[in-house]
Parts: structure tokens; C-alpha cells; sequence
């Protein structure tokens, strides 16, 4: 069972960008929730403010660590983990953390512009094993800039298997078909 959540809220810090011991970069920060509403008077309310820690990995990491910064608003979906402690004074306390799975904008207060990470690539199946895959800017296009009048040569590497299986032992990705 996973405790997915949807959070809407403002980044309350920097995220900051490390790498763990297997070399997978981890990127944290703090998100600050505070629901608002307007009563009957037309009078705006305020909650209590829900405190999150926020953990991604991977490249979804990578690209928080060069989009998010202090104060934006986000919406961040993910699975949610809570972690009671106790204080040395004997109290306890409680931590409230999101695996991210996706993070943006909330557009709701402001406008945002999407740049395409591409990450290169070798393809596992079939006779196309080892060979390397472009990004889509550079299928067909000649140094000089020039379009070419070739058809682009796509891969094998996101066409779906007969049946759920994976032809020439191949590995599944999770990553998008574009």
C-alpha cells in the first residue's frame, strides 16, 4: 500500500542538490501549506501551516535543483512518510516527508516556461544493442543548421513488446516515450 498525497504550497528553502553514496543525486527542501478561505464576510482566513520535507531523486532532482527556488509556489505529488522522534528534552516530535514523484509551477500565481531534459542514451534491443541514441534535434539535421530532406530514424527503445514482454531480453523503461 503507498500514501500517495497532492500538496499545494510555497518552498520555504533552496533545494539543495547531493549525491548519495551510489552516486544517485538526491535534491531537499521545505514546502509551507497554509489552506486559506474566505468566510462568510468575505474576510480571508488563514490555517495552520503544514510543513513538509520534500526528497527527490534521480533526475527529477537534477531539474528541481535548476527550476525551484525559495518562495515559488508548487504543487508536489508523492508518497508521504511520517517519522515521530523524541527531543533530548524528553518531548516528541514529528516529521512529515514527500518522495516526489512530480513537482511543478502552481499556475495559479504566475506563469512558467518547460525546457525538455535529454539524456542520452544506448538502446538494449534487438540488433539496435549499443547503439547510441540522439535527441530529436539532432536526427536528420546537418551541422550547417540547414534542415535536412532525410526522415528522421527513430529507435526501437519505447516501442511496445507483444504481450507485456520485452523482445531480445531488453529492459523496460519507466522513462517517457518521447
Amino acid at each position: 500500500m503507498s500514501d500517495t498525497i497532492l500538496i499545494r504550497g510555497f518552498t520555504a528553502s533552496d533545494p539543495t542538490l547531493s549525491t548519495l553514496p551510489n552516486g544517485v543525486p538526491v535534491v531537499n527542501f521545505r514546502l509551507a501549506s497554509t489552506p486559506r478561505w474566505q468566510d462568510a464576510t468575505g474576510t480571508w482566513k488563514e490555517g495552520t501551516t503544514n510543513w513538509y520535507t520534500v526528497k527527490a531523486y534521480r533526475r527529477l532532482a537534477q531539474n528541481i535543483a535548476t527550476s525551484i527556488e525559495k518562495g515559488q509556489p508548487l504543487v508536489v505529488s508523492g508518497r508521504q512518510r511520517i517519522s515521530r522522534w523524541n527531543r533530548e528534552d524528553g518531548t516528541q516530535g514529528t516529521t512529515v516527508e514527500v518522495d516526489a514523484l512530480g513537482i511543478g509551477h502552481d499556475l495559479n500565481y504566475g506563469t512558467s516556461t518547460f525546457a525538455r531534459t535529454v539524456e542520452k542514451r544506448t538502446v538494449n534491443e534487438g540488433s539496435m544493442q549499443g547503439v547510441p541514441q540522439q535527441d530529436a534535434t539532432q536526427q536528420g539535421t546537418p551541422h550547417s543548421g540547414a534542415p535536412s530532406q532525410e526522415a528522421p530514424q527513430y529507435t526501437q527503445q519505447y516501442a511496445p513488446a507483444q504481450n507485456g514482454a520485452s523482445e531480445g531480453g531488453g529492459v523496460q523503461s519507466d522513462e517517457p516515450p518521447f
